[in-house]
């Protein structure tokens, strides 16, 4: 599965975002613009938190800040 077509629908809970490991849930929160650090837990309950929401609705807290280069 790519992190990409992640539907954060067929997941009930953070919990069971855990369960795709710490890599697969980094490159989903990436591909959303979404802070990717943290642990396991805090990376699932991050990706969870936005389920259902659209990208205007997103806290401003949560999503990564530029890098600069």
């Amino acid at each position: 599965m790519s992190e990409e077509s992640l539907n954060l629908d067929e997941y009930s809970t953070a919990a069971d975002l855990e369960q795709l490991g710490l890599e697969t849930l980094k490159a989903a929160l990436m591909c959303r613009g979404l802070k990717c650090g943290g642990t396991l837990q805090q990376r699932a309950e991050r990706l969870f938190s936005v389920k259902g929401l659209s990208q205007d609705d997103i806290p401003p807290s949560l999503f990564a800040k530029p890098s600069r280069k």
